[in-house]
């Protein structure tokens, strides 16, 4: 039988080691580039051993990777990392140093959303200069910058569990992103092709098992909610209109049910992932 991992044990037994690695290499050395081949194994032995919840992550990441105009010096799905010249950002947010890295991060937000499409809610740009992180998030249409954090294990927690959550599945369980994946308030949402194709199927099944079960529907729908589902209505219509549906032709109630087994089906979906990484011992906020 597969052993159980405990994320939260081994956060806080590699954010150690990491952070171990990374002073001691530019204690050693003192080179951007040694610091960046240091940490980069060092994160590979995590995302590695986290592997079953990082499955989205290749531990190896990419280096150097062209980017539109410029080049991270590391990329790991969602976190994108720039290392700069032991010592560079002086510990201090308003430091020459720390004002050019964020600059450079901030254009990379941009970068990822012209050339691969990435919405910048869904990165973490982070600076290092192997004595203290730096880390950029892109919250309610603007940049939130941190203070330079040491090189410790508190610091470099912060990016471990960055790379998990980055890592699941690409996307936060956050009522923002869901609706607009799978709600009404997102133009490319998988609801409108969902729904009309749920509808398309109850209104030409020959099935007649599709068709109990559609009529089993109608009467526990319709003692729930006190609603005619067969009625007509401009409501009606407009929801039709919503989905591409012609308003004029629309069947109440196989639209109603359509709408209500798509997002049936989307809670059971979304409820399982949930579950199932509280059930790994690892919960993405």
């Amino acid at each position: 039988m597969a052993t159980e991992i405990d994320y939260e044990a081994l956060i806080a037994e590699h954010s150690r080691k990491v952070s171990d690695q990374i002073k001691g290499e530019v204690a050693l050395t003192g080179t951007e580039e040694d610091l960046r081949i240091t940490a980069a194994h060092a994160l590979r032995d995590f995302l590695q051993i986290a592997k079953p919840l990082s499955s989205n992550i290749d531990p190896y990441g990419k280096h150097e990777h062209h980017l539109a105009k410029g080049r991270p010096d590391s990329i790991y799905e969602g976190v994108f990392i720039e290392y700069k010249s032991p010592g560079l950002f002086q510990g201090r947010k308003d430091s020459p140093g720390a004002k050019a890295v964020v600059k450079q991060i901030k254009q990379r937000f941009k970068d990822f959303e012209k050339q691969e499409r990435r919405r910048p809610q869904r990165l973490l740009g982070v600076g290092c200069d192997g004595q203290h992180w730096l880390y950029v998030r892109y919250r309610d249409a603007k940049f939130e910058e941190s203070l330079p954090m040491p090189v410790d294990a508190r610091g470099t927690e912060r990016l471990l569990r960055a790379l998990l959550s980055l890592g699941v599945t690409g996307k936060s369980y956050v009522p923002k992103y869901l609706a607009a994946d799978f709600g009404m308030s997102g133009s490319q949402s998988v609801v409108f092709p969902a729904v009309r194709s749920f509808y398309h199927a109850i209104t030409t099944t020959k099935s007649p098992k599709a068709d109990v079960f559609f009529r089993q529907w109608k009467i526990m729908f319709g003692e729930v909610c006190g609603y005619d589902v067969e009625r007509r209505s401009p409501k009606i219509e407009e929801l039709a209109k919503s989905y591409a549906i012609d308003p004029k032709r629309v069947d109440p109630a196989r639209l109603l049910f359509s709408v209500h087994t798509y997002y049936a089906l989307f809670m059971k979906i979304l409820a399982s992932q949930i579950v199932s990484l509280f059930a790994s011992g690892f919960a993405v906020s």
